[in-house]
């Protein structure tokens, strides 16, 4: 489901590439509906995305957030009225734009920093638990910033070692073809080759409010715009 949200087409190369652009809204789908069933230890969740913005070269402080990752059931990921159940990355706070040239692209990280580097975030039950930034390397880290360039692959692997405990790993690619992606997410690795990475845990609470059997990517912006390409999940245990 989405709140703000529409289907748009781009050329790009010659190839036509339909897109899902989300703008203050969110997207959810059913992991079972992606892989047959919600049984899993090892999961691989990855969307090749774009980032829309009119805004020049520049800090911009305060910027809304974003959150890609799992969360329980399809009503209440983050952007809605009360995240219940939700473990993943959350954006961090600065959006930087090194360039105005369309053809570059973005981060989003720290005052002083010059890499992307999200924050890994859960919500139980209503609340939010941050915990330190995510390194990514290796560098480049942008987010693609233009309509007409490849997207961004952005992603995670998740390690169930409990419903308390996941280990993760943050996936970037700043410029990612359909072949590219397709390769990555069949790898059989954590971390599949070609692909700038970062360690991170999370501590999400299955048995109390429960299986995180969904994927989502919300934004909380009302600008500003993301275009999903693609989105795919790959169960690796």
């Amino acid at each position: 489901m989405a709140l703000t949200a529409e289907i748009v087409t781009r050329t790009i190369s010659g190839e036509t590439d339909k897109r899902l652009r989300i703008s203050d809204g969110h997207y959810v789908r059913r992991v079972s509906e992606l892989i047959g069933d919600d049984t899993w230890t090892k999961l691989r969740v990855m969307m090749r995305v774009s980032f829309l913005t009119d805004k020049g070269t520049g800090d911009y402080t305060s910027y809304p957030s974003w959150f890609f990752g799992l969360c329980t059931g399809t009503d209440s990921p983050p952007g809605t009225a009360s995240p219940q159940h939700f473990a993943g990355l959350e954006s961090n706070s600065v959006l930087r734009i090194n360039n105005a040239s369309f053809g570059n692209g973005v981060y989003f990280t720290a005052p002083v920093t010059a890499v992307t580097i999200p924050l890994p975030t859960t919500y139980k039950g209503g609340a939010k638990t941050s915990g330190s930034f995510v390194t990514i390397s290796p560098a480049p880290t942008t987010i693609s910033r233009a309509s007409l360039r490849l997207p961004t692959l952005y992603g995670i692997t998740f390690t169930r070692n409990s419903p308390t405990s996941f280990s993760c790993h943050a996936l970037l690619k700043p410029t990612c073809t359909v072949s590219e992606f397709s390769d990555a997410i069949d790898s059989s690795s954590d971390v599949p080759p070609g692909v700038s990475s970062g360690t991170f845990s999370l501590a999400p609470d299955e048995t109390t409010y429960g299986e995180l059997d969904s994927v989502c990517f919300s934004f909380l912006g009302d600008v500003d715009a993301f275009e999903i390409s693609d989105l795919a999940v790959k169960r690796l245990a």
